[in-house]
């Protein structure tokens, strides 16, 4: 699933609660800020762990008892990781259609990229040890989705979205 986010009330975003996730700073534009954050959650029940240190972030639109993990120690040039361990696959097919124009069906791989693949954070190398997203230098801040799909599809956002689409 790919989400686009937006500030609609900046104080919100700013305020006490929110401020930590640093939802503002990735908001403002900034070249040198990522404004990419990964979701991942578990394939496993009972769900296991991320592989990497979070902490807990709750939201007041989550319901009570349940927080997202956010990664520790991760810098404002790569992406934030986030952990929900409460969410799952769907199990019934969903009502959404899947065929489109485009011939992008399920995502297969992500790559970021990152100005200093040297300075990645903790969280962000045991990600991608794991298997979890990849990473290449770029002089941008770029998202690549892979797609299952036709090896020589691209399509390419730039410069109005920081995405790249490529079949995979």
């Amino acid at each position: 699933m790919l989400e686009l986010l937006w500030v609609a009330d900046p104080d919100e975003v700013r305020n006490e609660r929110t401020r930590p996730t640093r939802l503002w700073d990735r908001c403002q534009g900034n070249s040198e800020v990522s404004p990419f954050g990964i979701i991942f959650r578990s394939a496993v029940m009972p769900p296991s762990s991320p592989p990497f240190a979070t902490w807990s972030y709750t939201p007041l639109y989550l319901p009570p008892g349940l927080a997202m993990q956010i990664a520790e120690g991760t810098s404002l040039s790569e992406p934030e990781l986030f952990y929900l361990p409460f969410l799952r696959r769907a199990t019934t097919m969903s009502t959404e259609p899947i065929e489109h124009a485009l011939p992008i069906r399920r995502i297969r791989a992500l790559s970021v990229g990152v100005r200093n693949r040297e300075q990645l954070s903790a969280a962000s190398r045991s990600a991608e040890k794991h298997g979890l997203v990849s990473y290449f230098v770029s002089p941008q801040p770029v998202l690549e989705i892979l797609f299952e799909g036709r090896a020589d599809m691209r399509i390419d956002l730039r410069p109005h979205l920081p995405l790249v689409f490529r079949g995979y």
